[in-house]
This record gives C-alpha cells, sequence and structure tokens, in this order.
C-alpha cells in the first residue's frame, strides 16, 4: 500500500510529518538489520540500559494505561490508537513502543552522556550531537503559526521536535539545544543539555480530536494538558 503512493512533494523540497516514511523506513531499516525492529532494539538498545518496561506489543496490557478508544471503536490499552497501525502489526518505525518515566529517563540521560550510559557506549557521539546541534530541516520548515503547524511543516532535528520555536510544546525558555518528542496518547519527553535537563510527562489524555483536521483539537489538547507550563515552572526555577 504505502510503497505505491504518489510523492506529496519532491525531496528536499517541504516538511510534512507523516506516519508513512517513517513505517517505510523502519522496514528498511528491517531489512538492513536482518531481524525485526522489536528485536534489534530490545538487543541494541533497551536490554543495555535496563529499560525491561519499554517494548512494542506489551503482553500485560492490565500494566498499561487506558487511553481511550479508536476510531472503530477498541478499548485502547497497550495498543495504538490509529486502527490502520494496529492491523499493521504495531511493530512499526512510527508507533507501536510502550514505556515508563523512569525507562524513559534512562534513556533521555544517556542522550545527555554523549550517547554513554553507566560506562557503556549505546549511540555514537557523532549520532548525539545530530540529535542536539540545532535544527537539521533548515531550509525547508515553515516557521509554525499554530500548535498542529509545529508538528506537521515545524523545525526538526533528526525525527526530534526542535523544542526552541514559536509553538512548541514545550515553553518559551528552553536553550537552542533542547529537543522534545510527543507521543499521540498525550506524553512528552523534553531534553535540553544546555541545562542537564529531562522532562518526562505522561498522561493518558488520548490523541487529539480530528487528529490533522483543524486547530481546535490541537488547542484544547494543549490547554488540558498545558505541558508548556510545566517546562516554564521547571525551567523558570533554574534560571
Amino acid at each position: 500500500m504505502h510503497y505505491t503512493q504518489e510523492l506529496a512533494y519532491q525531496p528536499g523540497t517541504k516538511v510534512f510529518y507523516s506516519d508513512v516514511s517513517c513505517r517505510i523506513l523502519g522496514k528498511l531499516l528491517e531489512r538492513v538489520m536482518e531481524k525485526s525492529l522489536s528485536l534489534a532494539v530490545k538487543e541494541w538498545i533497551f536490554d543495555p540500559l535496563g529499560m525491561k518496561n519499554t517494548m512494542f506489543n506489551p503482553q500485560d496490557k492490565e500494566n498499561c494505561a487506558a487511553t481511550g478508544k479508536s476510531d472503530n471503536g477498541r478499548l485502547l490499552r497497550g495498543e495504538l490508537t490509529q486502527d490502520l497501525e494496529h492491523y499493521l502489526g504495531e511493530v512499526l518505525g512510527s508507533d507501536g513502543l510502550f514505556s515508563t518515566a523512569k525507562d524513559m529517563f534512562v534513556f533521555s540521560q544517556m542522550i545527555l552522556n554523549k550517547g554513554i550510559y553507566q560506562g557503556q557506549r549505546i549511540l555514537g557521539e557523532i549520532t548525539v550531537n545530530k540529535m542536539t546541534d540545532g535544527v537539521t530541516n533548515s531550509g525547508v520548515y515553515e516557521s509554525p503559526s499554530s500548535y498542529l503547524h509545529y508538528i506537521l511543516s515545524g523545525p526538526k532535528t533528526w525525527f526530534w521536535e526542535y523544542a526552541f520555536s514559536p509553538h512548541s510544546f514545550f515553553g518559551d525558555l528552553v536553550s537552542k539545544k533542547a529537543i522534545g518528542k510527543m507521543g499521540g496518547a498525550g506524553t512528552f519527553l523534553l531534553i535540553d543539555p544546555e541545562y542537564d535537563l529531562i522532562i518526562v510527562y505522561l498522561t493518558n489524555y488520548g490523541q487529539p480530536e480530528r487528529t490533522l483536521e483543524g486547530e481546535e483539537g490541537w488547542n484544547k489538547f494543549q490547554k488540558d494538558i498545558n505541558v508548556m507550563g510545566l517546562c516554564n515552572i521547571v525551567l523558570g526555577n533554574l534560571k
């Protein structure tokens, strides 16, 4: 299905957030690695970091917070919001990981340590620097005019959201090295190397209504969760 889609834009001409491209990248990586994404990340990242509660397709779904219902009415507990991704198997380059605040903190500390955790190298320093040295899509991103616009076409840094941006979810006190990521269930991660700071904020709010249509759902999402206010309080107390 994805492999026969026409290009919406020529490569290098526009930024537009797309799960499709990440799904294709995930399949490409599986071909190169000759193993599934779930096995590769467990072997190379999660096990070395001791991230025992981070995985695709959690078996003990009672340990997962419920996040509402899918478009087709599935109760979402340890399952992905989008029905298409659910039926694709839930091990995808775009979505599917479940985790805890503790595990996410450990991963983030490894990023702050330039790819090293407890003396063991997990990611190369060059890779980590690419994530935290500023915008990597200069010249093609659009200056965000709303929260939805920020996600879809704003500044990125190697698949992370660039946090120092208008309409960033992460407030206006972050440094120019800060990166963040939002999960569709209402989960947020901010890493700011300038301040040696990690903020993990996990909710089960659920995905905004009409996720890619209009601004109303996203504005309500931000107002209700207010991760911007949380980040500003934490950063304001640091400065």
